[in-house]
């Protein structure tokens, strides 16, 4: 089996090229250990069409991955099958998503307008946490606290993620909570993910927190999305569908004797 290692701001992912086996959530599991396998936050296959499904390194599905579509699509744009600053549309889990590289190892994507969550309205504040959060899905769950004296401690974070993540009052099967507060140039961001954990950052989690950010009038306009990975550039006119630019590489490629 041949795969390529990549990385969206640290988020990383293992990319193979075909349909995704019956046993692709045991061999994420497997293969995302860090010590034991190959290593990354998740697993992606990259079907024609083209067509992205993302298992987490938990062995879940996801059904949207913001740095994952970006990956692909590079890897794409490298194989000269998605041309310079021409749109693309990658079908994934959640519907059909539309890319562009718009520079080397660069990519800009087509989100689409952010949705509510069926009986998940905005909590104010969030239980066991003291702070203002409101659920939004941009394609997967999200729940976005807003912290407006800044970010959790460490300790904070690392007791609320998981906490809230699979919370009595969180979607069924989990949500995505990203810690947000502002900065002088935009939003600083803490994530931690359904299926994963602690990670370096998250595309979709990025997006969720700019639309909750505009919606309470903390920003306006393209935004810098800052997250321990590195900066993601985020736009939304509350119209059209949500903006997220940023980077993603190529980190190794490799063989592996388990198929």
């Amino acid at each position: 089996m041949t795969f390529s290692k990549w990385d969206g701001l640290a988020n990383d992912f293992i990319l193979i090229e075909g349909e995704a086996p019956p046993q692709a959530s045991q061999l994420a599991q497997r293969w995302c250990q860090r010590r034991t396998g190959i290593g990354a936050d998740g697993l992606v296959y990259i079907s024609p069409g083209p067509r992205m499904v993302v298992f987490n390194s938990d062995g879940s599905r996801a059904q949207m991955c913001g740095n994952a579509i970006r990956c692909v699509a590079v890897m794409r744009h490298q194989q000269g099958l998605c041309p310079l600053n021409q749109w693309e549309t990658v079908q994934t889990d959640s519907g059909p998503r539309r890319v562009r590289v718009v520079r080397p190892q660069w990519v800009e994507v087509d989100m689409g307008q952010p949705q509510p969550i069926e009986n998940c309205p905005p909590l104010l504040p969030v239980p066991e946490v003291g702070l203002p959060g409101h659920f939004v899905s941009m394609g997967n769950p999200h729940l976005v606290v807003l912290c407006p004296e800044g970010l959790p401690t460490q300790a904070q974070f690392e007791r609320w993620g998981p906490q809230l993540s699979q919370a009595d009052f969180a979607p069924a099967g989990g949500v995505n909570v990203e810690f947000v507060a502002r900065r002088a140039d935009g939003l600083q961001l803490l994530v931690w993910e359904r299926g994963a954990g602690s990670t370096q950052a998250c595309g979709t989690g990025a997006c969720a927190a700019l639309v909750v950010a505009v919606r309470v009038g903390w920003v306006q306009g393209p935004t810098t999305v800052g997250q321990p990975g590195g900066d993601l550039k985020i736009d939304w006119n509350c119209s059209d569908g949500v903006h997220m630019s940023g980077p993603a590489r190529c980190v190794f490629q490799g063989t592996s004797a388990e198929e």
